[in-house]
């Protein structure tokens, strides 16, 4: 009699426990997902909605706590309606609701190739093949990465025209090429330089000092006459005095 008393018990507390983890895997597992969308609002209902039935039919029904990043970030993809899109930001928020933050990803630079261009976003991320240099979203041209032959020196150009763009006006608006020139010797500095689509250009000797030049060159652009916007360039550079301490200057000249 002990015996059946102790089975039974065993069963009871089994059944229990069953009972508890189903009501825990159900009370847990995801049922909502809210997305915020950064970045052109036109559609965006239903580009949200598309995003959002991506990912619930990816993730729904499991668990929260076992919902990996990288599966939420593959069923969103890369492109809706010919937007590119990247997650941003992705929250769990117990006990069932994923929250996400896409962001577009906007077409800004393009690097000359067989028959085309191939086309970054801002964060220098390739997007696609085009044969046309005019950006799909506003059909304005995109800015040139030129001597950029190797995913570093893509970097590097990306940093410098983000910068430039913190100094200046839109950097499509005012940049049509930014140019990159490896040093031919020890002694020298790699050359970048912005080719601005008044005919001015904006040339960096090294990228030490970096973000400094690029103010100093905006100095010296704010200073300039409307005549002088329309060519010559502006030269920055580090200059070491006596003491070894280093200034940055910035020096326009009159084209030849």
């Amino acid at each position: 009699m002990k015996h059946v008393r102790k089975i039974a018990i065993i069963l009871i507390a089994a059944v229990m426990a069953v009972a508890v983890a189903i009501s825990v895997c159900v009370i847990f597992s995801v049922k909502n997902v809210n997305v915020t969308y950064i970045g052109e609002q036109t559609a965006v209902t239903e580009r949200v909605a598309k995003i959002k039935n991506n990912v619930l039919n990816k993730i729904r029904g499991t668990v929260i706590s076992l919902v990996k990043e990288s599966d939420i970030i593959e069923s969103v993809g890369d492109e809706y309606d010919g937007k590119f899109v990247a997650v941003y930001s992705c929250e769990k928020v117990y006990p069932c609701t994923v929250n996400l933050v896409v962001k577009e990803r906007i077409e800004t630079y393009a690097i000359a190739d067989a028959g085309g261009y191939k086309v970054y976003d801002a964060d220098g991320q390739y997007l696609k093949n085009s044969v046309s240099l005019l950006n799909s979203n506003d059909n304005s041209p995109n800015v040139i990465l030129s001597g950029a032959d190797s995913s570093e020196n893509i970097d590097m150009l990306v940093k410098a025209g983000r910068v430039f763009s913190l100094n200046f006006s839109s950097l499509r608006a005012t940049v049509s090429e930014i140019k990159f020139e490896k040093a031919q010797s020890s002694f020298a500095k790699d050359t970048v330089t912005f080719v601005l689509r008044s005919g001015l250009a904006v040339e960096v000797l090294g990228y030490d000092y970096l973000a400094e030049k690029i103010t100093r060159a905006a100095e010296a652009y704010s200073s300039l006459t409307g005549e002088e916007k329309l060519g010559g360039k502006i030269y920055c550079v580090t200059v070491a005095d006596e003491s070894g301490t280093q200034t940055v200057r910035a020096t326009y000249r009159k084209a030849d």
